[in-house]
């Protein structure tokens, strides 16, 4: 299980998807920006109810006054709460895989070209209900699909 489906799921399952260019877009932005990290980190979680191996890359691994885990959304909305939610939950758990409990989520407005930056304190609590409400859906998901789809 990766950190990008549960994002995906539980903040873009109902948003129409961007096109090739905006993807493409983004990963230059990424690339120009300097978030570019590509090392995956993993974490088997257990609980009463589940046993899962979670994975994910965070954007970026930086070293200023403190270690940080960054996170970068781009968006072409003039109002950057959305991205920046999303971002916020991300980040959340990529600190969780990586052990870096400082995380910044920074959201690239493209129609002002301007940068915006955001600290995010960690909560595990946060990280732990989020895995687990994803977890119910999924299951949830897969029951339907069982049967109704023979």
């Amino acid at each position: 299980m990766s950190v990008g489906e549960i994002i995906g799921e539980l903040f873009y399952n109902n948003l129409p998807r961007s096109g090739g260019y905006a993807k493409t877009r983004g990963y230059i932005l990424h690339n120009r920006l300097g978030f570019t990290n590509d090392q995956v980190f993993c974490r088997y979680i257990e609980d009463s109810n589940y046993y899962v191996r979670l994975c994910g890359a965070p954007d970026r691994i930086s070293l200023e006054d403190k270690l940080y885990v960054d996170e970068l959304k781009t968006t072409s909305n003039r109002d950057i709460t959305f991205s920046k939610t999303v971002g916020e939950y991300q980040v959340q758990f990529y600190m969780f895989l990586t052990g870096i409990h400082n995380g910044r989520v920074f959201v690239y407005q493209t129609l002002e070209k301007k940068l915006y930056s955001f600290e995010v304190k960690y909560n595990e609590d946060l990280v732990k209900q989020t895995l687990e409400d994803y977890l119910k859906l999924y299951e949830a998901k897969q029951k339907f699909r069982k049967n109704h789809h023979g």
